[in-house]
């Protein structure tokens, strides 16, 4: 459907439930997949690969040391032993699950919130030489959720279509397709936590008035992922019920 047949695809550090999904797809095609999450993140495993191998699908998961750019590395040399390349990368940048307002905007900067930008960007310093020196490869950038008045959401948003704006104009002319996936509210997550205001927001401010189903958001991502997006680079589609329209 998609054409993923024997690529080699890398999943790294994404929203379980996305990945679950993704990986499947992938699977079924006959792709080689990987999964690729922090080690100190522990658990995601069993969760992610429950499904897929239900149906038999081989999916291959690590969990390694992540915190530096070398370790990084080290991870991607060991999926490459494996596969003899990696065709199209899924980078996540997770969105931190936080109650501003309680916090309080001064830790804005620090903890409790911290978006995984180094890891994204480590990830993305990792692949890109293999592609380059092969030119070809897609590489999907995907941010989690974004509310405005959440400025800690718009910042991931930011981050991840200025760098996919910047670097896509560059890695196209070696035929390295960058693009991103601006995700809004995904349907059976809970956001009680991170957002006190959820429903008003999807009253008020949501123009599809509910949260994304998850085959509309892994929609949008298999097709920046595959060969019918042969004509973008350094797009950001912006997967969010119509909250940026």
């Amino acid at each position: 459907m998609f054409g993923f047949k024997g690529k080699g695809i890398l999943i790294v550090n994404c929203l379980p439930r996305i990945a679950q999904a993704l990986a499947g797809i992938f699977a079924e095609e006959k792709a080689k997949v990987f999964m690729l999450y922090p080690a100190q993140d522990g658990g995601y495993g069993k969760e992610i690969l429950a499904a897929p191998e239900a149906k038999g699908l081989e999916i291959s998961l690590l969990e390694r040391p992540l915190s530096s750019l070398a370790l990084f590395k080290r991870a991607i040399s060991e999926i490459k032993q494996a596969s003899k390349n990696i065709d199209i990368l899924i980078n996540y940048v997770p969105t931190p699950k936080v109650n501003m307002r309680a916090a309080g905007a001064g830790q804005l900067a620090g903890l409790p919130f911290e978006p995984d930008f180094p890891l994204f960007h480590n990830c993305l310093n990792a692949v890109a030489p293999l592609m380059l020196k092969k030119a070809r490869g897609r590489m999907v950038n995907v941010a989690g959720i974004a509310i405005r008045e959440y400025l800690h959401y718009m910042a991931i948003r930011n981050e991840v279509a200025s760098v996919t704006k910047t670097l896509g104009r560059e890695l196209a002319r070696k035929n390295i397709y960058m693009n991103a996936a601006l995700l809004g509210l995904l349907e059976g997550e809970d956001y009680s936590q991170a957002m006190p205001r959820y429903l008003e927001i999807l009253s008020l401010n949501l123009p599809a008035q509910r949260p994304a189903k998850l085959e509309e958001v892994t929609g949008p991502i298999l097709f920046l992922a595959s060969d019918k997006a042969g004509y973008l680079f350094g797009e950001s589609l912006k997967v969010d019920g119509g909250l940026s329209a």
